[in-house]
This record gives structure tokens, C-alpha cells and sequence, in this order.
């Protein structure tokens, strides 16, 4: 008896046990069973395939509620694919976020919310997709340069050094000025006193190991001729002869930029030498030079501009002894060149500007083979198509003036605008 009382009791204890586990499991299937997701809800703006966006955008979505009362937070997804995989900002409490940093002009995005709940609940919104606005053009122009009445402002230069924007050139008197601005070009202060250098202008200007660079140009007078000597400042203040006479020959209108930690000279017209160049110099230090090519791949040249882009060294354009050029070389070393086959490209012209801004290579004005003076912009995301930002921009048609990157604007400067120089100054973004 008290055996089968124990086998009894044995199958009940296990009948008790099983019971037991199964309604816990069943309790664990009802728990995740009965967890909803958030509800679906809309996204409010940026609209669904909304025109001309700004660069810094404000999104909206309606508020997600979760039948079980759980806390509901959303994630922001924002690139360029139609799917977007970019977690952009997340764990958001708030219905809107705010961009902060900028996003691309001329741009297609894609945008969506993830609604999610803290027990693993989660829904997405739709897909909306929008373009960005192009570059900004202002009506006129931020201010002029009223630095005196003698100072030109054509075949000058102007870079950023040290926080500060410089414009550096030559008077009508044949003297050398310096100015900077340290308030975004609202206010200039002279920098003149003492300038040890020649007066000259198409030079060009570099920063290169925490030190402005001044190198080669067109003397003030017939008398001074071309340069090849190169000054150095370490404050914009003090300047230095790096050497009087580098074995470039003398000349101007040519390029000069830095990369893989050299300083590098590019073409240019030499009278000595038998007028256009496409020879190719380089120095880490700024007094002793090496010619990497006397003949590079590109036809000799001056007048044309030269960015990195893309980790690569960008040729565009120029004036040769055919006329003007709108061809594009491009180098991954700076010695040998490989001409890129445009599909789109502006008109040939010399004299303009180009600089890098937005991930994109950007071209202002010029002289066109067959139109004169400029006043187009034209921009490429791969150098390879090129798109017109405008035909006629508000600005006179001009030549030799500069573009700088200041203050995430597009500065530029100046330039011949026929009969006379401009000295103003023109901010787009």
C-alpha cells in the first residue's frame, strides 16, 4: 500500500509540475502575443517630393500611440537611396527633429520614422523623397572693398590664413597692399606696412605648414617683369624670402596648390620661355624645387584653375596659343594627367574662378572664346556632367577674380568687369 500510495503521490507531483509549466509558457505566449506595436501614423513635412528644400531642413511626423500604454520613441532614417539605411538621429522623443548639418544642394533624399515601443514593438511611417535647393544667389552684392581709391582689385589674390579672409595685391601706383577681414568680410583692416615683396599681380597664393605662400606673378611695371621668387608669412604680418629665384622660370597666371605634403607650381606664361607652360614643379619646403614634368599631359596653359576634388588633382580650362580652353584633366599624383570626356561642359574661357564647395566643383564667369566676359555658374558633381546654375548671375560679366570658402560660404572677390575693376565682394551659400 504505501508503495502505490508513493507512485500516487509521484504522478501527481509530475501531473502538478507540468500543469504548472504549461500555464507559464502559455503566460510568456500571451505576454508577447498581447504586446502591440505602435500605430501606424503619417510623416507631416518635409512633403512628399517637395521642390527646393532648405540645405538645414525641419522634419514632422504625427504622434504614435500604443494601445498598451508603453512609451513610444522614433528613429529618423535620411539619405539618398529609396530605401533609406541611414539612421540620421534615434531613440527621439519629440515629433520633429531639426537638421544641423548641412545636407547637399541640388540633392534628391529619401526620409522615413521608425515608431518603436520598449518591449521590442515597432512600425515604420512611408517613404517620402525631396530635392534640395540649389545655391543661393543673392541680388547684389554683401559690400565693396572700399580699402582706397589706388588699390585694384583684378589680378589680385585672396585666401583664408588663420581664421581670417586676405585679399593681397596691387595698387594702380604699383604698390603692394594686404588686407584682412575677421568678421566675414563686414570690416577690413590694412596689413600694408613695410611689405618686403615686389608689387606684382596673377600670382598665387598657398597655405602650407601653418604658413601663407606667395609665389611668382607679373611685375608692377615693364621694367620688373615676371617673378619666380616665393615669400613666406607666419602671421600675414612678417614676411620672408623663401628663395629670390626658384628654378621655375619666371612667369604668371599659373596654378599653384598643395598636396601629399608639397607645395606644387603648375604652368603659367613665361615670356623667357616661350610664353604658355605645362611644366609641373613641386618642393617641401618652399626653397628647394623639383621638376616632376617639363611637358605634361595637359596642352601649356595659363589662366585656368586647379582644385582637389575628391582626393584628386582637378585641371579646368585656361588660355592657350589656340585660345581659350573648357577641357578637364585630372591627376591622382600631380605628374601624369588623364583628360576627362565631359558630357556637358561650359563654354571655353580663361580668367575664371572654380573652387570646391558642397561636394561639388563650381566655375564663376571668366572670358569666353566667343562671348566675352561672364557672368555664368556652372557646377559638376563628378567633373564629368556639368549643369548651369544660372546663365546670367546678378553680378557684372568679369574676369580675374577669386573664390574663397569662408564662414561655409562662397566668397568672390573682385575682378575686371569692363571698362573697370570691381571691388565688391559677393556671398552665396
Amino acid at each position: 500500500m504505501k508503495t502505490k500510495n508513493l507512485s500516487v503521490k509521484i504522478v501527481s507531483t509530475i501531473l502538478l509540475i507540468s500543469i504548472c509549466l504549461m500555464c507559464c509558457s502559455k503566460n510568456e505566449e500571451n505576454d508577447i502575443i498581447t504586446n502591440s506595436p505602435p500605430e501606424a501614423f503619417s510623416l507631416i513635412g518635409v512633403t512628399n517630393n517637395a521642390l527646393n528644400v532648405d540645405v538645414l531642413p525641419s522634419f514632422t511626423w504625427e504622434t504614435s500611440t500604443d494601445v498598451d500604454g508603453d512609451a513610444v520613441s522614433y528613429d529618423l532614417y535620411l539619405d539618398t537611396e529609396p530605401d533609406p539605411t541611414t539612421l540620421y538621429a534615434e531613440n527621439l522623443t519629440n515629433t520633429s527633429y531639426t537638421v544641423t548639418e548641412r545636407l547637399g544642394l541640388d540633392s534628391k533624399y529619401y526620409w522615413k520614422v521608425m515608431a518603436k515601443d520598449n518591449k521590442g514593438g515597432i512600425i515604420s511611417s512611408d517613404t517620402f523623397t525631396f530635392y534640395t535647393r540649389n545655391l543661393n544667389i543673392p541680388d547684389k552684392a554683401f559690400r565693396e572693398v572700399n580699402m582706397s581709391q589706388y588699390n585694384l582689385l583684378s589680378g589680385h589674390e585672396s585666401i583664408v590664413f588663420k581664421n581670417k579672409l586676405w585679399i593681397i595685391g596691387k595698387t594702380e601706383r604699383s604698390k603692394s597692399f594686404i588686407w584682412y577681414s575677421e568678421d566675414n568680410g563686414e570690416t577690413w583692416k590694412s596689413s600694408s606696412a613695410n611689405i618686403p615683396f615686389k608689387a606684382r599681380t596673377a600670382f598665387s597664393l598657398v597655405v602650407f605648414k601653418n604658413k601663407l605662400w606667395l609665389i611668382g606673378g607679373s611685375g608692377a611695371t615693364s621694367s620688373i617683369g615676371m617673378l619666380n621668387d616665393v615669400w613666406y608669412t607666419e602671421n600675414g604680418n612678417e614676411w620672408h624670402e623663401a628663395t629670390s629665384n626658384a628654378p621655375f622660370s619666371k612667369r604668371y597666371g599659373h596654378q599653384s596648390f598643395v598636396f601629399n605634403d608639397k607645395i606644387w607650381v603648375v604652368g603659367g606664361y613665361a615670356y623667357a620661355t616661350g610664353g604658355h607652360r605645362n611644366d609641373i614643379w613641386s618642393s617641401n619646403d618652399g626653397i628647394g624645387w623639383i621638376e616632376e614634368t617639363s611637358n605634361a599631359e595637359f596642352s601649356k596653359r595659363n589662366g585656368f584653375s586647379i582644385n582637389i576634388f575628391n582626393n584628386k588633382i582637378w585641371l579646368i580650362g585656361g588660355g592657350s596659343n589656340e585660345g581659350a580652353l573648357n577641357d578637364v584633366w585630372q591627376s591622382e599624383n600631380g605628374i601624369n594627367w588623364k583628360k576627362i570626356n565631359t558630357k556637358t561642359i561650359f563654354s571655353k574661357r580663361s580668367g575664371f574662378s572654380a573652387i570646391v564647395y558642397d561636394n561639388k566643383l563650381w566655375v564663376f564667369g571668366g572670358v569666353s572664346q566667343n562671348d566675352g566676359l561672364r557672368n555664368d555658374i556652372w557646377y559638376s558633381s563628378d567633373g564629368v556632367s556639368w549643369k548651369a546654375r544660372t546663365s546670367k548671375a546678378p553680378f557684372s560679366p568679369r574676369v580675374n577674380h577669386t573664390l574663397n570658402i569662408f564662414d561655409n560660404k562662397i566668397y568672390m572677390i573682385g575682378g575686371w568687369t569692363d571698362p573697370s575693376n570691381s571691388n565688391e565682394i559677393w556671398v552665396f551659400d
